[in-house]
């Protein structure tokens, strides 16, 4: 089985036959037989990250990183391991791989100083997929973000046709500061009125991520 990110809907199908996307909870993932081994990292209540082997792409190891907050899943970060561990070959086979995919990027961020590895990032209704890398503590991965399906309510859908690989998704700017500090605000406000302490963990989960 193949890596494939679905850019309808943003489910992602491993390559190990776990299918992980922002309708799926965190309790059936956890259940799944193919995390037995996975390696959980608790962060600040109610964050949980679960890291795990999900299989291998052109037979090379696949790793995979499931952020959930509460039950819902936030994001998945994906790196594919090659034999001698070098940054700017991991980074450009994600490109490639992301760019099969997905189609052309429709953004491409700054280059980190020392390597030139520019982040590219995909945008869709459901959220984003980037390609990045981190000149700071090294590493690169396929980051694929959800936060359009939580921290900004229900999905966007596209102005008048589907997103599809190709097709320039439309980019989402970032919010000024006041409008985003309003916004947290009315998220602190819905955590006080949510009933129950599932639905209050959900609201604060937005509440943080708009920190981000």
């Amino acid at each position: 089985m193949e890596l494939h990110i679905d850019v309808r809907d943003g489910t992602i199908a491993l390559p190990n036959g776990l299918r992980l996307g922002p309708t799926v909870p965190r309790n059936r993932v956890r259940a799944d037989p193919r995390l037995a081994g996975a390696t959980l990292r608790t962060g600040a209540p109610p964050w949980l990250h679960a890291s795990f082997a999900a299989g291998s792409v052109a037979g090379q190891p696949l790793l995979a990183t499931a952020t959930f907050c509460a039950q819902q899943l936030w994001s998945v970060s994906l790196t594919i391991r090659l034999p001698d561990d070098d940054d700017a070959a991991t980074k450009a086979a994600h490109d490639r791989l992301a760019t099969t995919m997905l189609g052309r990027p429709d953004a491409t961020g700054a280059a980190a100083a020392w390597r030139g590895l520019h982040p590219l990032w995909w945008h869709f209704a459901w959220g984003r997929v980037g390609s990045l890398h981190d000149a700071i503590g090294g590493g690169a991965r396929l980051f694929v973000d959800y936060e359009s399906q939580f921290a900004r309510g229900a999905p966007r859908p596209s102005a008048d046709r589907s997103v599809g690989p190709g097709s320039p998704a439309a980019a989402r700017p970032r919010r000024p500061f006041a409008a985003a500090a309003l916004r947290i605000a009315a998220r602190r406000l819905e955590v006080d009125q949510l009933a129950g302490r599932g639905a209050a963990d959900d609201a604060r989960c937005a509440v943080e991520h708009d920190r981000l």
